[in-house]
């Protein structure tokens, strides 16, 4: 695969999600380019248990890039398709962030998303959670992503499998290293070529307080159901 074939999208700023990513595909003989929007300083929903790893290295990602010997390009979002036009024979772009992404640049590339959810089942956000808050498969997907939200065409699925002896946040860091493990290895493998089906949920917003001890004891007790 060519050099510089490959882009990692993400923002600026320390992010584990895409420092593994990185890591990742070095390892594989994949040297990417990266493209970074402005970081937004958000309100964010805290939740009452926190699942998701987030402990990057503390090196900015101009000095992260450098370091690795990697082409890093800074832009804001509303000159995002003008960026990846300047890099020449982009095979595929990786998502790093949950960033939505427009329809121009989803038209004009092959855009990868790995979802922490088996799709169609649970989309949108906390999707662990709400799996297990309803029952469902846990899982990771990996797909192609058009305009929907958690839609396109499904590139790969796997389950996360669930022992006896596993806290919630054993599989919660499971389900991260398959994430960022499918993602890269969808640059190399045939797409089942899916299209994403409409879910029998609506797509989800980040769980409430009042539901999440609810999630957990649900938890319990599928590791119950799973030693019988």
């Amino acid at each position: 695969m060519a050099e510089g074939s490959i882009v990692v999208l993400t923002f600026d700023h320390p992010h584990r999600k895409t420092q593994d990513l990185i890591f990742h595909l070095l390892a594989k003989g994949v040297k990417p380019s990266v493209v970074a929007t402005e970081w937004e300083v958000r309100k964010n929903f805290q939740p009452l248990i926190t699942h998701r790893p987030s402990n990057p290295v503390d090196v900015s990602l101009s000095d992260f890039c450098n370091n690795m010997g990697i082409q890093v390009h800074f832009c804001k979002k509303s000159n995002l398709y003008e960026t990846l036009s300047g890099i020449d024979q982009i095979n595929y772009i990786l998502l790093a962030t949950g960033n939505l992404i427009s329809e121009d640049i989803t038209e004009r590339y092959k855009v990868i998303n790995s979802h922490p959810g088996y799709l169609p089942d649970i989309k949108g956000l906390d999707a662990l959670k709400w799996a297990v808050y309803h029952d469902e498969k846990v899982g990771v997907t990996t797909h192609f992503i058009d305009g929907e939200i958690d839609g396109g065409v499904i590139i790969e699925r796997r389950h996360v499998p669930i022992y006896p002896e596993d806290t919630f946040h054993n599989v919660a860091y499971r389900q991260y290293e398959m994430e960022v493990s499918m993602l890269v290895n969808s640059i190399f493998i045939e797409p089942l070529n899916l299209k994403v089906q409409e879910s029998s949920y609506k797509t989800f917003r980040r769980m409430p307080h009042r539901l999440e001890h609810e999630m957990i004891s649900k938890f319990d007790r599928r590791k119950k159901y799973i030693q019988q």
